[in-house]
């Protein structure tokens, strides 16, 4: 092998690990300062500061692709990848930060947002994560080896059962994650339906199963799975799932996502290596979209406003379509609750068929983790990532503290 492809650079990897930490304290005091000391002449300055630091970030990130190769160990192969993710979680944070900039210094575009913020929000995010993300990760990710992945019909049967498993993961998730959720945002005065789920319940069906039952699952399966896995799985199932899993995880931002996303992602992983064919997981990404974040979302938007009137909730009358409702949902969240159920109890049944298989010279999963933690690039990704759980909870932790 020549040795010029061999002797990577290792000052620029690190370089990103160093911007990650800066372009998560810029953004978290920036995003503390509006909320406690909105007045503060420094935030005048962060906004620049950002956007250098992101600047900065894209270019390194590029610079680092071009001058470092990709080969064996594992190590490499993790830092090429991590290093496209890097780019796609800038891009997906510096793009709705500058809209939004834009937004607010035009007096006719903040009345439009002011009237329209949802249907902004919805927009924003197809612009961000599909027409701008999803290119630039495809082109950062491109240099990096890709393995075929051998094709295997699933079966309408396993489909079903892997639907099961799937809902059985969301609900173990949302069991460990909601908890957690609450305890950061309730006793400092937060919203628990801040964000996503406000947005949600706002939202027309129209923009929910465009965005959420439609691209969402085509463009988070082709990133987190598609392109993540085909250029991991040289290295063992292992670490593919575990990469793709715990990346797509810390991709949503907040607790409340994170575990059943998590989860969800390693199954999906799983089953993308097991067949390889995308459009399974698609599918059932699909369907667990439509079922939770569609028609769940749907029922709660009609009864949601009606239960938080005070008026309503202090005489308990309801009336006849708002009953109906009620009643309505409380029978698909069952029905929900039941096939979650059953896929943990066929997880546990089905465990065999759900083994990850290691290779006979793949490195022992010690030695993957070690790899993996090994990894600037890696820790990277995690520090970008780790903005959004701090964007989330601690503007209000830190209000109420003081």
């Amino acid at each position: 092998m020549n040795d010029e492809i061999v002797k990577n650079n290792r000052i620029l990897p690190w370089t990103l690990l160093i911007l990650a930490v800066l372009f998560t304290v810029i953004r978290t005091v920036n995003n503390v300062m509006i909320v406690t000391s909105p007045e503060s002449g420094i935030l005048n300055y962060l906004p620049v500061v950002f956007l250098i630091i992101c600047a900065v970030f894209v270019i390194t990130g590029i610079v680092t692709a071009c001058v470092n190769k990709v080969h064996d160990p594992a190590t490499e192969r993790v830092n090429s990848i991590e290093r496209a993710f890097i780019i796609l979680a800038v891009l997906t944070t510096v793009v709705p930060y500058i809209f939004r900039r834009l937004i607010v210094s035009s007096e006719v575009l903040f009345d439009l947002y002011t009237e329209h913020s949802v249907t902004f929000s919805f927009i924003m995010t197809i612009v961000t994560m599909y027409i701008i993300g999803f290119p630039a990760l495809a082109l950062s990710a491109r240099p990096v080896p890709k393995m075929k992945i051998e094709e295997r019909k699933l079966g309408f049967v396993n489909f079903l059962m892997y639907v099961c498993i799937v809902a059985g993961m969301c609900l173990t998730g949302s069991l460990i994650g909601t908890p957690i959720h609450m305890i950061l945002t309730l006793p400092f005065q937060g919203n628990p339906n801040a964000g996503i789920t406000e947005m949600m319940l706002n939202s027309s069906f129209f923009e929910r199963v465009l965005t959420v039952g439609v691209l969402a699952p085509i463009f988070e399966e082709l990133m987190f799975r598609k392109i993540l896995i085909d250029r991991t799985i040289k290295y063992g199932e292992f670490i593919s799932i575990l990469l793709s899993g715990v990346m797509f995880g810390l991709f949503h931002g907040n607790f409340q996502q994170f575990f059943f996303a998590a989860l969800a992602g390693a199954m999906f992983a799983f089953i993308y290596i097991r067949t390889g064919r995308i459009r399974y997981t698609i599918f059932l990404h699909m369907a667990v979209n439509m079922s939770s974040s569609i028609v769940t979302t749907s029922l709660l938007s009609k009864i949601y406003p009606v239960v938080m009137d005070s008026e309503v909730m202090e005489s308990g009358n309801y009336d006849a379509q708002t009953l109906l409702l009620l009643l309505i949902l409380t029978g698909w969240l069952m029905l929900l609750g039941l096939i979650a159920v059953t896929g943990i109890v066929l997880f546990f049944v089905f465990n065999k068929r759900l083994k990850i298989y290691r290779a006979p010279d793949e490195p022992s999963r010690g030695a993957i983790m070690a790899q993996v933690s090994s990894s600037p690039v890696f820790w990277g990704f995690v520090v970008l990532c780790l903005s959004d759980f701090l964007s989330t909870y601690l503007p209000d932790i830190v209000y109420s503290l003081i």
